[in-house]
């Protein structure tokens, strides 16, 4: 499979300032406030050479108790995890296994012996930067003391005071349907206070970034999430998305009071020339500060210049979606997957986390590694 580069543009963005009015599809301010920051300069994420090897760690874990197991290594600010809710789908009967192998939070991937659709999401292993719904996991980051990993992370931070934050994620993943059904999911949460433990799952606000869909047949984000046309179009950072905002089928999902849900463009709905199961971007670099900035306003627009709408009532949005007050505690990227077999692995070749000060590439990754003991986790199901 080819991948591409996803160069973004340098439009100049305003963050953590709220209470603004409606930025145009160009830019997005968030009101008079001081701290500027650029998007993120020009620059490509294709392909590095990942792959697993003899350095790699391997984590197997087969079915047949429906356990799900945490990943067992943090490095630096990320940790990864083999599965972030309920991986029982995916490895029951005992019969089937999923194999997990990383490199480091830039480099793992994964593949399953899962050949038959159940119907819904199996399971998501991902890499994380900052708070997860396990306390066991939160008190081995932080030491004895978990309510300090979210902030020592670099996460923790109040919205009205975000100044950056980019995110790159490149994949290789399966592409047709038939072989495999997935998402590739930026899950980014937000809480009332900075240090959330790992049982306070209560989330204050959620983003979902579809980066990419295989979905087929009875497309459920096409007929279910954006079939009835209610959705917007934003361009941030040059990345388009097609988003809808307020749904409570999402919102009762993430465990959030309110959330946006954002599908890297094309798709299907949007693009009628387009794959019908194939959506998004092998490789993109995601201004999530400036998503955030954005969401922070009175009335956000989309590109059109209208103002986008709650999707449960169709009411349009008159006050910040995002309260400057909360904290943005964590950002995971992961495969949510159904069905896929050994012949179709997962991989992440790039991915970093960027914020504040921190600049923009690999050596946002920083930190030594700290071992978690393996151990079951109590399931934490979402549906598909």
């Amino acid at each position: 499979m080819k991948r591409r580069a996803f160069l973004l543009g340098s439009t100049a963005l305003v963050y953590g300032c709220g209470g603004g009015s409606g930025g145009s599809a160009a830019s997005t301010t968030g009101g008079s406030g001081s701290n500027a920051a650029p998007s993120p300069a020009p620059m490509p994420i294709a392909a590095s050479g990942c792959a697993r090897g003899s350095v790699s760690t391997v984590w197997t874990s087969q079915g047949g108790g429906g356990d799900a197991f945490s990943a067992s290594g943090a490095i630096g600010h990320y940790f990864l995890r083999m599965n972030n809710w309920n991986w029982s789908n995916i490895v029951n009967p005992a019969s089937q296994t999923v194999t997990m192998w990383w490199n480091g939070p830039a480099c793992w991937g994964f593949d399953t012996t899962e050949t038959a659709d159940s119907g819904n999401v199996g399971g998501y292993p991902g890499v994380i930067r900052g708070w997860t719904n396990d306390s066991g996991i939160m008190t081995a980051l932080g030491r004895g003391n978990g309510a300090s990993w979210t902030q020592s992370s670099g996460m923790g931070i109040q919205v009205f005071a975000l100044t950056k934050c980019h995110v790159a994620w490149s994949i290789a993943a399966p592409t047709v349907y038939g072989s495999s059904r997935y998402d590739a999911l930026l899950d980014v949460y937000f809480h009332a206070i900075p240090n959330p433990s790992g049982s306070d799952t209560k989330l204050a606000f959620a983003i979902d970034i579809y980066q990419v869909t295989l979905d087929g047949g009875g497309n459920y984000y096409q007929n279910s999430v954006l079939g009835g046309g209610s959705y917007f179009l934003k361009t941030i950072g040059g990345v388009q998305y097609a988003g809808i905002y307020d749904d409570p089928a999402f919102n009762a999902s993430d465990g959030a009071t309110s959330s946006c849900v954002l599908f890297c463009r094309p798709t299907s709905a949007t693009d009628s020339a387009h794959n019908p199961n194939l959506w998004g971007k092998m490789s993109a670099v995601h201004d999530l500060g400036a998503i955030i900035a954005w969401l922070n306003q009175t009335s956000p627009l989309d590109d059109s210049g209208t103002p986008i709408k709650h999707y449960g009532t169709g009411a349009t949005v008159t006050s910040p979606p995002i309260a400057s007050s909360i904290y943005l505690t964590s950002i995971n990227a992961g495969f949510e997957v159904q069905f896929a077999g050994t012949a179709n692995p997962f991989t992440t070749e790039q991915f970093w986390v960027a914020v504040q000060n921190e600049a923009d590439g690999p050596a946002a990754l920083q930190g030594n590694p700290v071992a978690i003991e393996d151990r079951p986790l109590a399931s934490c199901a979402r549906p598909a």
